[in-house]
């Protein structure tokens, strides 16, 4: 008769068998609740979808990442074969997580509609959560534990950063990845087979090109073949051949991509106590905001006085050793505790603050993969509760239904944060109230909105805006942090607010202390175009271009530059690399056409007006341009539909009438050429042009 009970180890983990997890009633269980999990998840964090905060590297990410925001073959190349020096992000190589960003540009995503890249972040955040769920049940075979520790998962206020920040995108993809490279280890663990072993190296591969801080996953693998897998050997080291040769290769490819694009400061940079002060001061942090969470910011610089006395570290310090004093305590019992810590520190590691490469010390989204292994120490304790009795069981269940209540509360007080950038920063400003850094990115955001006040015709409301812009930036440059940037932003808003002189001053501060910032260089190559020092100002945007060749903007001042100086032979590979770079700019391609048919090149131009008003039907100088070198190209009878179109657009254009006439005319329409010169001279009386053409038109014989 079989004995009812908990197992005979008291440290075995309650695992279903291969043939009931195999069952077709089991796995429908399963992908239900993982289902369900999944929507109240969406369903809390639904509100993101509206939000439009930008901050920090979104700037690299989409603002100004030109081949994110102009998806083509070109930018997935680029995004895959530029291995050890990534060009338009200032970091490591992550070409999944670009070519994610750019099909959200390609579905309409762009930095002033955010709604694609919110839409695809929530259903990646939904999808994790219910891998997490299918996970935890692949280990204890507990599917309601595994669902409400799926929940505590989703809705841990840990989790709306990554979901509400743009280019934390990879945090989610290589999420995602990893967890599915786990679920399809356990399957080949339990049933066996290369299919599921293939996947699982396949996955971890994509998490890597995603986000490399995925690194550590087969330590992860290796702690769980010690507990609760209980198989680890050297055989099963050896399976891991190909994921720690995997991993082995991305963080050679991560260190030297990240020191080349963006720098990377070294353990012992700050003397020798850095690194173990580091380690209980984050630590400290991750263990307290765990349990509870209170205080989230996206910005937590290292603090000040950074020491054993900072009441931070020292209460990091305090955490680490209890904690570690109750692993060890829980050894008599259960292996579960000390897996589930080792798991989250091991995954933690990469991105623990030992190597900087971030001006975040700690940060929420760290956490989101290594929560993991809290979860897996977790469900084996309510897992063995199902031996304890009912009353234990139900107890159980509520604690985890009231945190995810409250959970889901604080999800939605958080994601109303990032309802715009201004608001964002002025959160972060609570907690950081002296940070250069973040007085200067909320002067930017207001004044996009002096700029937006400006195009809506509110001049009074745009120059408030400015002059509250100004006070922040006083406050950056004299700040903690300020840097470059501060200094070229305050320049930019002291000129719009016609305060020139000092606003040279400053972008000339922020080229002082960083020569190789072309924004700065741009912004003062205005100024100087605006004194009549266009030699200068060309020198300026030379360099810009030549410390930011692809950035099209740059491109384009440069070559519209030299075609008001007539000199279209220079201009023209400048406005061909902006277009490539740009090809959905309509204007761009209108005034590389322009440079072309100056040069008679009028084969080459002709493409690129077609596109222009295909992209812009409304575009008045474009079609007018494509009726004209038609017409030079000897096709009149092509040259009428734009000619006209731009007549409908400007029923006064006497240029347009001109062309017009002279088109039908060379198509040997007499009579309705003169019809559409004589209609242009009621519409633009007295222009001596329209008259000559007219005259002309009337002496041509039938």
């Amino acid at each position: 008769m079989q004995q009812s009970g908990p197992p005979a180890s008291r440290d075995s983990a309650p695992t279903p068998s291969p043939t009931s997890e195999g069952s077709a009633l089991r796995r429908w269980r399963i992908g239900l609740l993982a289902l369900g999990v999944s929507m109240c998840v969406a369903f809390v964090h639904a509100p993101v979808l509206r939000t439009q905060a930008l901050t920090f590297d979104d700037e690299q990410y989409l603002t100004n990442n030109w081949l994110v925001r102009n998806p083509s073959v070109e930018s997935v190349w680029r995004f895959f074969s530029e291995v050890l020096h990534p060009s338009t992000v200032q970091g490591y190589y992550q070409p999944l997580t670009m070519v994610s960003l750019m099909l959200d540009c390609a579905w309409g995503a762009s930095p002033e509609n955010l709604g694609p890249i919110r839409r695809t972040s929530l259903v990646l955040h939904a999808l994790a959560t219910g891998l997490v769920v299918v996970l935890l049940h692949q280990l204890f075979g507990r599917p309601w534990v595994a669902a409400g520790l799926g929940l505590l998962f989703g809705l841990h206020p840990f989790t709306v950063e990554p979901v509400a920040w743009s280019s934390e995108r990879k945090t989610l993809l290589a999420t995602t990845f990893a967890l599915a490279s786990l679920c399809t280890y356990l399957r080949f663990v339990r049933r066996g087979g290369l299919g599921a072993y293939g996947a699982s190296v396949f996955f971890f591969l994509l998490a890597l090109l995603s986000k490399p801080t995925s690194t550590p996953l087969p330590a992860a693998l290796l702690l769980l073949d010690w507990w609760p897998l209980r198989r680890l050997s050297w055989r099963t080291v050896w399976e891991k051949a190909p994921h720690l040769a995997l991993a082995g290769v991305f963080a050679v490819i991560t260190y030297v991509s990240q020191a080349r694009a963006g720098g990377v400061l070294p353990p012992t940079e700050g003397g020798p106590a850095r690194v173990p002060l580091t380690m209980v001061h984050n630590l400290g942090y991750y263990a307290r905001q765990l349990v509870w969470p209170s205080g989230l910011t996206p910005y937590n610089p290292e603090p000040e006085n950074f020491g054993l006395a900072h009441p931070a570290v020292l209460s990091g310090l305090i955490v680490v050793l209890v904690v570690l004093a109750g692993l060890i305590v829980s050894l008599r019992w259960t292996r579960a505790a000390v897996t589930g810590a080792a798991i989250f520190v091991v995954l933690i590691f990469p991105t623990l603050g030992l190597i900087g490469f971030s001006i975040a010390l700690v940060s929420a989204k760290y956490a989101y993969l290594p929560m993991i292994g809290v979860l897996i120490a977790l469900a084996a304790g309510l897992a063995s509760l199902s031996w304890r009795g009912r009353v234990l069981r139900w107890a159980g269940a509520a604690v985890v239904v009231g945190l995810a209540l409250a959970a889901a509360v604080r999800v939605r007080a958080e994601l109303v944060h990032w309802q715009t950038t201004e608001k964002l920063y002025r959160h972060m400003l609570t907690f950081n109230p002296e940070s250069g850094l973040l007085h200067s990115d909320l002067a930017a955001a207001l004044a996009t909105r002096a700029q937006a006040a400006e195009a809506a015709g509110d001049a009074e409301r745009a120059r408030q805006l400015l002059r509250e812009a100004e006070d922040h930036l006083w406050r950056a440059v004299r700040g903690r942090s300020g840097g470059h940037t501060s200094r070229h932003n305050l320049g930019l808003v002291l000129y719009r607010l016609g305060r020139r002189a000092e606003a040279q001053h400053w972008l000339g501060e922020a080229l002082r202390l960083n020569p190789n910032y072309s924004p700065a260089r741009v912004a003062l190559a205005a100024w100087l175009l605006e004194s009549g020092q266009t030699r200068e100002a060309e020198e300026q945007l030379r360099e810009a271009v030549r410390t930011a060749p692809d950035d099209p903007g740059f491109l384009e001042t440069l070559g519209r530059l030299l075609v008001t100086q007539e000199r279209f032979e220079e201009a023209v590979p400048y406005l061909e690399r902006a277009v490539r770079l740009q090809p959905n700019a309509a204007r761009l391609r209108n005034d590389l056409a322009g440079a072309l048919g100056r040069l008679k090149r009028y084969e080459e131009a002709l493409p690129h007006l077609r596109q222009a008003v295909q992209l812009k039907p409304d575009f008045l100088e474009a079609q007018v341009n494509l009726g004209s070198i038609l017409a030079e190209l000897g096709r009149p009878a092509e040259a009428e539909e734009p000619l006209r179109a731009a007549l409908r657009l400007k029923p006064d254009f006497a240029y347009a009438y001109r062309k017009l006439g002279e088109a039908l005319r060379a198509a040997g329409r007499r009579d309705e050429a003169v019809r559409v010169l004589e209609e242009g001279l009621r519409a633009v009386p007295g222009d001596a042009e329209l008259q000559a053409a007219l005259d002309a038109a009337r002496d041509t014989p039938p």
